[in-house]
Parts: C-alpha cells; structure tokens; sequence
C-alpha cells in the first residue's frame, strides 16, 4: 500500500466545530432518511441504513472534504417511479425491484470507474438539469400534498393528483392539515437560526406532541414502526425485456445521482480550493450504492442540500462525516422506538420545505438573460411534471443527446489570413486586416470532425477551394481542433482529398495531433504525402506550400497510373 493510501486512511483530526457539524448533520439526516424513504416508498428503515452505509462507503473511498453521501429526493423519487412501472402494485415485488435497481446502478458506477469515465455526468446538459431539477422539485412536494393534508388521492400524476386535491378541499383531515402547518411555521421560523438542526428539531416536538395529545387516535397518521433486520435482497423473475428495462433505468437513476453529486462535490471543491478526483468520486458512490442495495436501503448519493448543510453547519474536513455516521448509529440504536411515533405529516412538511427554493425560476432566469436553451429547460421541466419522473429524466437524457448533435451540425469553417507581417494566422471574418497568401488557402473547421460534422465541413471546403474567383493551388487544412478522428470523419477527409487531387489541388494538413497522424498515414490518402501530416503550426505549413509550388508539382508531372491509390475501407 502506497504511502498516500495510508494517508488517506488515517483518521482525520477531529476539530470542535466538525463535532458540532457532524452532530447537526446527523439529526438531519435522521429525519431526511425517513422522509425520502416514503418518497422511495420503502419503509423507514431503508433510508436510515442507505445514511449509514452512503456515510460510511464514501467516507473511505471518497476524495471530497465536504460530500455528505446519503438518500436523495430525486434518486428515491426516479427509483420509486422506475420501479412502480414494473411491479403493477405489488409491494414485495416493488421492493425486490428497487434492491435489484440500486445494487445494478452500483455496478454500473464501478463499471464507469473502471473504464475512467469520470466526466458521464456532461452527458445530461447543464439546462436539461436544472430544468428537470425544477420540475422534480414540483412533483415531489404535490405529492407530499396528501400526507400533509390527511386525504388520499386515486390519481397518480402529479397534474391530476393536484387537481383532486383543490376539488375535495372540504375532505382534508383537519388535524392533519394543523400538524402540517405547524410543521411548515416552524420550519420557516428555523431559517433565522440556520446552524440548527431544525428539521430534527422539527421531528423531536412532532413525536412529543404526538405522544402528549394523542394526535394518532385523532387520525393523524405517523411512521409505525422501524425494524432493522438484514433481508437477503429478493431477486425478482423478470423475462428479457424486463431486465433490458431494468437496465435502462438504473442508467437513468446512476446519470441522476452522479449529475447531482457532482454538482454538489464540484462547487465546494472549486470553492475551498481543493483538488477534484472524479475518477475516485465514481468508484467511492459505486460500492456505497452495491453497499445499499445488499441492505435492500435507497440509492445514495452526494445531495446537493445535505452537503450544504455540512458546510453551513461548519464542517472543516472529513472528520465531519465520520462524526455523522457515529452520531447517526447511536441515534438509530437508541432512539428507535421514538422515530416511530414521527407525524406523517411532519415528514411531509420536511420534505416540502427542502424543496422550497428548488421551486423558484431562479435557476432558468440566467437562460433567458442569455437567450439560449430556454426551451430545452423548459421541456425538461414540463417533461418531469406532466410525463412523470422517470420518463421526464428519460425526456431530458434524449434532449441533451440532440442538442449535442445539433451543436455539432453547426460547424462552420474559418479563412485564416496572415496578420500583418506575422507568423500569426487569425480568421479573417474576425479579422478583416488579415491578407490571404496568393495562390494558397488556408482553412480550418471551427469545431472537431466526427461522423456528425464531417460530411458538411468537407463540402463546405470544397466549395471553397473550387470556388472560381479563389482557385488556390494549394490547401492548407488546420485540425487543431480535432484531437482524434472517427472512422466517418476519415471517409470524409478520405473524399475530400480525392475531389482535390482531381482539380490538381495540393493539399497539406497541419495542427494534427499525435493520433491523428497516424491514422491518415494508414489511409495513404489520395495525393498527400507523409511529410503533409505533421503537426507544424499554420505558418510552417504555408511555407512548406510556398516551397512546393515554386518547384514543378510532382502530381500533375506524374502520369495518372502513378498516382492512383487503393482506397481501403474504413469502418463507420
């Protein structure tokens, strides 16, 4: 073991304010645990144990200072709602699937780790996130609704279990609705003393009101009892296309919580200064979710709220997980049979009030300041309110696939001239002063060639080349901005040196990268030589031109039969 891993798995030094913060997140994550398992609709149980081991498995793995690995709303409602789909209202079948779900989606995180894929998380845009952030938040507090107000809706949606509420108002459970209320006052009035565990704090008055007046035998309903018994995970018999489903969506929930995690981890590391390990961060919420799945408990992963907490609460360092989880075990042990007597609708108001500020436009105000991707977020957030979650999030994947390929589509390519007496090649639309070389065009596509790209780029290159009122007899192409090729973008430039050569145009690529070089020198494409693959800079590249010209082209010298090359296929 190298020297850096004894380091890190030394004990950390334990300040006082790590103790006071890993107190405080500890109460929170008592009461959040809860909540966010009725949003899963799991027992109790399994949000207390999914803290413990997201705790305890990141605490070891994980690279961040300030992480708080544990149950979050949007994993536990995505997983309640991929899960639903399957089990058809069967609950044992439904937690079977939802053991299945996460230990898959654990696996599928180690499995990215293995293969480096530390930036997965770029796959879902930025706006599709946030705008299926915002419609999340929505979905989880309508359906936090009915336990606040004592009523149960037949609908499901959230649309169609909003409007049942509004129009059944007189059904409410008055009780209930006091309890929620009193809740949610208190909640608000918590945010003046924001170093409080108020949500714990929330559930401690909530369990000895309820204890002293009784409110159980009025109709309000509360938690019931937890049990922490280790189950073998229940392994559900699903046909072939079940199981491609199930595969799918824990795609679907390891996209989520890693987007969110690395939210969260990203912006304090950035913050304190620290250094990011993305790689590490996979590997450690990889064995916390396998972790968690053995235990039958909800997906973990590094909320974005919880770690906020942390910080807010004071945390210096890792020591302030390590005094969660200890806080958090003898709280479990101790205090059991009293989390029991918890007031549904407290747990409701919770989680209502965690999502308060996630309700707001804020987020989308920056989009519509820039004029850009307002409807990509807009359809991600309508996607998860009106298609429900899962297939929302699905919605918001597909967006942000399309929206990449549309970005890509949009390549144009540059003139770049020389400026002035420099060796400096700048665009010349950018840069009017900038002059041609006579006889030789330089060009360079403003994006990287792929198979998407590729075809238009080289069509519009060219155009250009043959364009009458240019005819260059030499071309010197710039793919700095490719640092490999596929095997469409190769077919492409593939074409494209054959139509030159038929022109009798040269054509000289220069910026190319180690990769890059390679692969065309394989190809032996139609006119170019070895010695015009290089990665000179655009000015040497000119000159090797010059120097070309002002000697008798070797290719129009040649009979045809010479020149002819084979043309090998290369794989799409």
């Amino acid at each position: 073991m190298s020297t850096d891993s004894v380091k890190h798995l030394s004990w950390p030094a334990v300040s006082w304010m790590d103790m006071v913060a890993g107190v405080s997140l500890a109460g929170l994550l008592a009461s959040s645990s809860i909540a966010y398992a009725r949003l899963g609709e799991l027992p109790p149980q399994a949000g207390l144990m999914a803290s413990v081991l997201g705790l305890l498995g990141y605490g070891l793995l994980g690279r961040s200072r300030f992480a708080v690995v544990a149950p979050t709303s949007s994993s536990a409602t995505v997983m309640a709602a991929a899960t639903a789909s399957l089990a058809g209202g069967n609950v044992l079948l439904q937690m079977g699937l939802s053991a299945v779900l996460v230990i898959m989606t654990g696996l599928i995180f180690m499995l990215a780790a293995l293969l480096h894929l530390g930036r997965i998380s770029d796959f879902i845009a930025r706006p599709v996130l946030r705008g299926f952030t915002l419609g999340l938040a929505w979905v989880i507090c309508i359906k936090q609704l009915p336990s606040l107000v004592g009523f149960t809706p037949h609908a499901s949606g959230a649309l169609p279990m909003a409007w049942e509420l509004l129009t059944h108002v007189p059904q409410w459970q008055p009780w209930s609705v006091m309890v929620g209320g009193l809740a949610c006052a208190l909640l608000y009035m918590g945010t003046v003393f924001r170093k409080l565990p108020m949500a714990f704090a929330v559930i401690v008055l909530g369990v000895l009101a309820n204890r002293l007046f009784g409110w159980h035998a009025l109709g309000v309903a509360e938690v019931g009892a937890i049990e922490l018994t280790w189950q073998r995970p229940h392994w559900p018999s699903l046909n072939q296309t079940q199981w491609r489903q199930m595969a799918e969506m824990s795609i679907a929930v390891m996209l989520m919580v890693y987007g969110e995690s690395c939210t969260s981890i990203r912006t304090y590391s950035l913050l304190k200064k620290d250094p990011i390990d993305s790689n590490r961060d996979l590997w450690a919420l990889g064995v916390s979710n396998l972790a968690s799945g053995l235990f039958n408990a909800l997906p973990v992963g590094a909320g974005f709220s919880q770690t906020s907490a942390s910080v807010v609460y004071g945390a210096q360092g890792k020591a302030t997980g390590w005094v969660a989880l200890l806080a958090l075990v003898v709280l479990i042990v101790t205090c059991l049979p009293f989390l029991a007597s918890t007031p549904e609708p407290v747990l409701a108001a919770i989680v209502i009030f965690s999502m308060w500020k996630s309700l707001g436009w804020g987020p989308l105000k920056v989009y519509f300041e820039l004029r850009r991707s307002r409807l990509t977020a807009i359809a991600a957030a309508l996607g998860a309110v009106l298609f429900g979650v899962l297939d929302g999030l699905l919605l918001g994947i597909g967006i942000s696939f399309i929206m990449a390929l549309l970005q890509l589509g949009k390549g144009a390519v540059q003139e770049l001239g020389r400026l002035g007496k420099d060796t400096v090649f700048v665009d010349r639309h950018t840069f009017p002063e900038a002059e041609p070389v006579p006889g030789i065009l330089v060009l360079r596509p403003d994006e990287g060639l792929t198979f998407a790209n590729a075809d238009k780029l080289c069509q519009d290159i060219r155009a250009r080349v043959l364009d009458v009122s240019l005819r260059p007899r030499v071309l010197v192409l710039s793919l700095e901005r490719s640092p490999d090729l596929d095997g469409g973008a190769v077919e492409s430039l593939q074409e494209l040196a054959q139509s030159l050569q038929e022109h009798q145009v040269r054509l000289i690529f220069v910026r190319l990268s180690a990769s890059v070089i390679q692969v065309l020198e394989v190809l032996h494409l139609f006119g170019v030589a070895d010695e015009h693959l290089s990665e000179l800079s655009v000015h040497q590249g000119v000159q090797q031109a010059l120097q070309s010209t002002a000697a008798p082209a070797a290719v129009s010298s040649a009979s045809p039969a010479a020149t002819q090359r084979s043309v090998p296929v290369v794989p799409g």
